[in-house]
C-alpha cells in the first residue's frame, strides 16, 4: 500500500478504503472478490503481511491464488471515518477446496468444502465479539466449513463455543490429538471412537 512504512516491524497500519455503504453488510463486514476493487485486495493483502508476521509464517498470506475463494473485511466500530472511507481492522479468507485435490480416500472428508484459511483482527479488535457475530454469517454462506492449520487457541474456542453439541464433542475429542495435522488427528480419532 502506498505511504506505509513498513521498516518498523512492530507497526500496524491500518488503510482507510473507499467503501459504500452498500457493500456494508449489518454485521460490519465487506465482501471481497475477485472482482472487488485492488483497494479491498491491498487490504486483504496487508492483513494477511501481519498474520503472516506475527505468526513467524516463512510464507505470505494475501488474496488466494485459487479459483475459488472469498474474504471479509472486519470495519473498525467507529466505521465510516469521513465521507465513503471506512478503516478496516482485520480479515477473514475462506477457500473452496476441491475433491480433484484429494491423494488419498481416506482424506475424502476434507474435499469438496471451504476452508477459512486464515483470519486476522488487530490486536485493539480482539476479544470484542468480531468473529462471534461473523460466525454465523459464515456458517450460513460457507456451510461446515474447516480450519486450516496451524489453529489457535482462540479459533478453537470460538468454534466450540459457535459449534452444534454433536461437533462440539467432536472438536473436543480433537483438542486432545497432539499435533497440527487435522488429518492423522481425525483418524486416530475415529479408531479410538470405534473401538469404545
Amino acid at each position: 500500500m502506498k505511504g506505509v512504512d513498513f521498516r518498523n516491524r512492530y507497526t500496524i497500519h491500518l488503510p482507510r478504503v473507499a467503501i459504500a455503504d452498500s457493500k456494508i453488510l449489518a454485521n460490519g463486514m465487506v465482501p471481497v472478490t475477485k472482482a472487488s476493487s485492488q483497494g479491498l485486495k491491498d487490504v486483504i493483502d496487508l492483513f494477511g503481511s501481519y498474520i503472516s508476521r506475527e505468526q513467524h509464517y516463512d510464507f505470505p498470506l494475501g488474496v488466494p491464488d485459487e479459483d475459488k475463494w472469498k474474504a471479509y473485511v472486519f470495519l473498525t466500530r467507529r466505521g465510516n471515518i469521513g465521507g465513503n472511507m471506512q478503516q478496516p481492522s482485520g480479515a477473514a479468507v475462506f477457500v473452496w477446496v476441491p475433491k480433484a485435490e484429494c491423494r488419498k480416500p481416506e482424506d475424502a472428508f476434507y474435499f469438496d468444502r471451504w476452508w477459512l484459511m486464515w483470519a486476522w483482527l488487530h490486536p485493539y479488535e480482539r476479544g470484542k465479539g468480531v468473529l462471534s457475530r461473523a460466525w454465523q454469517h459464515f456458517r450460513e454462506e460457507f456451510g461446515d466449513f474447516h480450519l486450516q492449520p496451524p489453529v489457535s487457541k482462540a479459533s478453537i474456542s470460538l468454534r466450540s463455543r459457535t459449534a452444534v453439541p454433536r461437533a462440539r464433542r467432536l472438536l473436543a475429542t480433537l483438542q486432545e490429538v497432539k499435533g497440527n495435522d487435522c488429518a492423522t488427528g481425525f483418524r486416530a480419532v475415529v479408531q479410538r471412537k470405534q473401538h469404545e
